[in-house]
Formats: C-alpha cells, sequence, structure tokens
C-alpha cells in the first residue's frame, strides 16, 4: 500500500527499553553488554540512519541513559505495564509534538534488547 502526501512524513525511532529484567537477575538488558559494547548501542547504530529522530521509552532511572542523549520517554501510567503501553507513551509524545505539522510521523519500534535487526527497514 503507498500512502500519498503532498509532504514526506517523517518517521520516528522509539527504543524500547522498559523492561525490568527479571531473567538479567534485574539488570538493564539494554545495558547489558555484547563484545565490549552495550545492547543499546547495537541498536542506536542501526536504527538511526533509518529514522528522521530517535527516542527512548523507559520506565528505569533516565540517568542510565544520560550518555545516549536521547529523549526519555516515561510510560503515562506507572510501572512496567509492557511494550504496548511504551509504544502508547511515545505515541501520545510523537502526537503532541508534531500536531502542527500537518502531516503526522511515522512511529518504527524497537526492542532495546534485540541488537541485530536488519539495516533496511
Amino acid at each position: 500500500m503507498k500512502i500519498h502526501s503532498k509532504q514526506p512524513h517523517q518517521v520516528i525511532g522509539v527504543i524500547l527499553a522498559g523492561g525490568k529484567g527479571k531473567r538479567m537477575r534485574g539488570g538493564e538488558k539494554p545495558l547489558q553488554t555484547l563484545q565490549g559494547r552495550a545492547l543499546i548501542e547495537y541498536v542506536i547504530e542501526r536504527a538511526a540512519p533509518q529514522v528522521d529522530k530517535l527516542i527512548l521509552s523507559s520506565n528505569s532511572d533516565p540517568a542510565l541513559y544520560d550518555q545516549l542523549q536521547l529523549p526519555i520517554i516515561a510510560d503515562r501510567f506507572p510501572g512496567h505495564s509492557g511494550p504496548l503501553l511504551g509504544i502508547s507513551s511515545a505515541m501520545s509524545w510523537v502526537s503532541t509534538r508534531y500536531a502542527q505539522t500537518g502531516t503526522p510521523p511515522f512511529l518504527a519500534c524497537f526492542a532495546a534488547d534485540v541488537p541485530f535487526f536488519p539495516e533496511i527497514l
């Protein structure tokens, strides 16, 4: 399906990093290392060239992710309610910031603990 528009759609990428990390003994999965780098670094490296802007959805302490220099979106409701709430919260964040553009952006979702996905989506 091709979408016709006078203006090109922006694509906002949201990295979903809201899990509790129970299987990782409570550690932040996105910050676990693989070959000396945090998993989330691989995700950013692959996602950034494919989107116009990256944001991070996380309910963890924002200071854990400060070094990434990404806008951090907390879930609209407290607790760890899963990735759908993270997506919903990101959609709300995007809609408030891009409401005046006339052309709503698309939202591409990336799991913070899945470092290897296609370089061209």
